[in-house]
């Protein structure tokens, strides 16, 4: 390695490893920070695309509730299925949601039911 003073047109740059340059840190394409609302307006148009009927919506958040009111009488998996007329694997979906989100509202587990 040589020093700066045998090659005085030599920055110190050039007499380091690349992971010292400071061109290395350097970002090439910034990218612009942007407000939140250019955000979400990005998001909301995003999620657009993957909409879902009011009808099929609030269907299953009525599901939901009805679930979420048996479940916690303490009835099974097996006895709500029988009760409501519904399929298995949806009663356990809608109820694994519910384990998991218990704070969000039957809206909320019903969307995450429908998106899964």
């Amino acid at each position: 390695m040589s020093n700066k003073s045998n090659h005085p047109d030599l920055s110190l740059d050039d007499t380091l490893d690349w992971e010292y340059m400071s061109d290395f840190y350097e970002e090439k394409n910034p990218t612009p920070v942007r407000s939140f609302e250019e955000i979400s307006a990005k998001t909301v148009a995003a999620s657009d695309s993957f909409t879902i009927s009011d009808s099929l919506l609030k269907k299953t958040a009525e599901d939901v509730k009805n679930i979420r009111i048996l479940s916690e009488q303490g009835r099974n998996a097996a006895d709500i299925t029988a009760a409501l007329q519904l399929e298995a694997d949806y009663v356990l979906d809608i109820l694994m949601t519910l384990e998991g989100y218990t704070e969000d509202s039957d809206l909320a587990v019903a969307r995450l039911v429908l998106f899964s």
